[in-house]
């Protein structure tokens, strides 16, 4: 009896540590490409500078079932301490994002005099619809946003 109440544990246990999500992230070094992959977004880009000026391309792609709704990406460029050395949103996205489609981003984010960045913090916001235009709101999700951040290299 004592045999089985400790296997039916470790089942229990090895069944709970498989339940949380899954995140993928590259290892790429600095200036190279990069990927972020959750279970709703998966983002891409590429980090270039020149001068004081370094510019963010890539791409946000809906993993979810449903229409991605006014979606935000934000980058913050931290320098080795962990502090904000400089910010940018973007919002230029097409107001639904289809499941499954990727919508481009572009950003330029001007660094302050003698500063040297260490790493990216990007976080994103969206809203969820069934279809677009939802004309119940946004389908049964209410006021409630969707979220995300991740710290990244450059």
């Amino acid at each position: 009896m004592r045999l089985r109440s400790i296997t039916f544990f470790l089942l229990l246990l090895a069944t709970a540590a498989c339940s949380a999500n899954r995140i993928e992230f590259d290892a790429n070094p600095p200036y190279a490409p990069h990927f972020y992959r959750k279970f709703d977004v998966e983002v891409t880009w590429q980090a270039s500078r020149t001068g004081r000026d370094i510019s963010l391309t890539g791409t946000v792609t809906n993993l979810r079932d449903q229409f991605m709704c006014e979606l935000d990406l934000t980058a913050r460029l931290l320098n080795e301490k962990g502090d904000v050395l400089a910010e940018e949103t973007f919002t230029g996205f097409p107001r639904f994002i289809p499941s499954g489609k990727a919508a481009p981003f572009n950003m330029k984010i001007r660094l302050p005099e003698g500063s040297a960045p260490a790493r990216l913090r990007l976080s994103y916001a969206y809203w969820l619809a069934d279809e677009p235009p939802s004309f119940l709101g946004y389908a049964g999700y209410g006021d409630i946003p969707h979220f995300g951040n991740f710290y990244a290299p450059l």
